[in-house]
């Protein structure tokens, strides 16, 4: 993605963080830029001090000036204290929306993109790359302000003391832009490389997490753990560059403090051992002290400019990997309502052909069901099955079917259904039996509407009330991630009970009972006819 395109989605997904924070930010703005000039008072207060000295009029208070030096200081700390809210909790809370809306626009997008993505990948950028946003808006912002302010004090303060001349002070931060050019550059490729290896490192973590048993059996423990530490390696040697980077940045704008030093000293020299008029006040203690602290006071500003494009950059680097979620389709909703039971299912000369690929994997499929017909389709591997039953699960959007002569259900075509509506009344079990790291009443029930009862009673009919009594605690026995502790047809069964409970009017199980022993499968079949005897199912 290019820098323009990179910033036409980074630009509007920071206006929609911030649009309803905009108060207690502005808030905020309104703070930092009181501190700073509470913050040029004592740098003036130390100059008429110096001037009384050198002038040896000791016509000062050292209480008075104590007492205000305690005054201003006591007041930064409780005024940062405001800041600190405005900027720090205020971006806890829009990192929490982003991770809301991102997720949000996950589960609204089409299965075929939704079910593209990279679960290592999707992991690390809801967990690091919201956080560099976060970072960027909060953190970036108060730096931003806090840098501009005192680069409009500092200069103001001088020019308000020595006059024009202070420009000759400021002549070494001319070099600044031409030092960012090339901090930018160089940071930009560099983050850009190290998100990519957290993402595969992420992706990795989870392989293994997923295929350890057939990794440890094919023992192909030294290859992935080569792997790995190659990724780690490389991600090490990513960060140590940008280490380097912002280091030498950092050298560059310090050297430039100090040669703004140098200039004063140099002035002070010529001013003292001169006649030159325009240097006189360069002789003066008051403003040599002055000069002295906003100098110092400058190398925050300077300092921040590293930070700052450090932070700008990352925020730009995780918005570039958050453009993929952002750029999926949601899904596609039709407007005629499909309601229970449904009667009819007319599917004539259907092609499905799926991306990439050049031959049709539905080729003119004739598929018809009626109410209280239990269907099995059968086939070689690669056949099709699986896909048949996904778009009549209506997880394919009606644009991504190549073309059909007639698909209706309840007699209204596929385009056109109400698709939340026809999900309701509708349970599909995919190939893999999908099982939460939750109890197993959590997994039949995942939103915890079925009572005890009824969750007693779909497992009675899918053949897990024998297999239940070895469990220490019943229904509330923790089964494990991706039910570890659950044997293959137990997982399955799972999956069957959790589909009784849905009370659908089309069941579409996606070889849902082959890991069944034949007797098993009989009864659990035989089921269906008693719990809903108009259901479809389709098998």
């Amino acid at each position: 993605m290019d820098s323009k395109t990179d910033n036409s989605l980074f630009i509007p997904v920071v206006k929609e963080l911030v649009k309803p924070y905009k108060k207690i930010l502005g808030f905020g703005c309104i703070i930092v830029v009181l501190i700073n000039a509470l913050e040029m008072i004592p740098p003036l207060l130390l100059k008429n001090l110096g001037d009384s000295i050198q002038s040896g009029a000791y016509n000062y208070d050292p209480r008075i000036y104590a007492a205000i030096f305690l005054g201003i200081y006591i007041a930064i700390g409780a005024l940062k204290l405001v800041w600190r809210y405005c900027f720090f909790i205020t971006s806890r809370y829009m990192e929490v929306d982003l991770k809301k809306n991102l997720f949000e626009k996950i589960l609204l997008s089409r299965f075929s993109k939704a079910s593209s993505l990279k679960v290592g990948t999707t992991v690390s950028l809801l967990s690091y790359d919201t956080n560099d946003v976060r970072m960027y808006i909060g953190i970036g912002g108060l730096i931003l302000i806090d840098t501009i302010t005192y680069l409009i004090y500092i200069p103001f303060v001088l020019y308000t003391i020595i006059g024009i001349k202070c420009l000759i002070l400021l002549i070494p931060f001319a070099l600044i832009p031409f030092g960012m050019h090339l901090y930018e550059k160089n940071v930009n490729f560099l983050y850009e490389k190290s998100s990519k290896l957290l993402g595969d490192i992420s992706d990795k973590v989870h392989e293994e997490s997923v295929g350890v048993k057939i990794f440890r059996v094919l023992r192909l423990q030294g290859v992935r753990r080569t792997k790995f530490r190659g990724l780690l390696d490389s991600l090490y040697e990513t960060n140590k560059s940008i280490g380097v980077v912002d280091l030498c940045f950092e050298s560059f704008l310090l050297s430039l403090i100090f040669m703004s030093r140098a200039i004063l000293f140099l002035c002070a020299y010529f001013a003292l051992t001169s006649n030159e008029m325009w240097l006189k006040d360069f002789a003066s203690l008051g403003v040599i002290i002055l000069v002295l602290k906003l100098l110092d006071k400058l190398i925050w500003p300077m300092m921040s400019f590293s930070y700052l494009a450090t932070l700008s950059e990352k925020a730009k680097a995780a918005v570039r990997r958050m453009s993929y979620i952002y750029e999926l389709e949601p899904a596609y909703k039709g407007e005629h309502k499909v309601f229970s039971p449904i009667h009819s299912i007319d599917v004539e000369d259907l092609y499905f052909t799926y991306p990439n690929e050049r031959n049709h994997v539905l080729d003119g499929i004739h598929f018809k069901a009626s109410q209280g017909q239990k269907i099995g389709i059968v086939g070689d591997v690669g056949a099709g099955k699986s896909t048949l039953l996904r778009i009549l699960a209506s997880l394919h959007q009606p644009s991504e079917i190549d073309s059909y002569g007639k698909f209706q259900i309840n007699e209204i075509d596929y385009r056109n259904i109400n698709y939340d509506l026809y999900r309701n009344i509708t349970s599909y079990i995919p190939q893999e039996s999908i099982v939460f790291n939750s109890t197993l009443s959590g997994n039949l029930s995942p939103n915890g509407k079925a009572t005890k009862e009824e969750i007693h009673a779909s497992l009675k009919d899918a053949c897990l009330d024998t297999d239940l009594k070895q469990l220490p605690k019943g229904i509330e026995t923790l089964i494990g991630e991706k039910g570890v502790n659950l044997s293959g047809g137990q997982r399955q069964r799972v999956s069957i009970a959790r589909s009784f409970l849905s009370n659908a009017s089309l069941y579409l199980w996606d070889d849902t009972i082959s890991a069944l022993d034949v007797e098993t499968e009989r009864k659990v079949v035989s089921n269906i006819f008693k719990l809903n005897p108009e259901a479809i199912l389709v098998l």
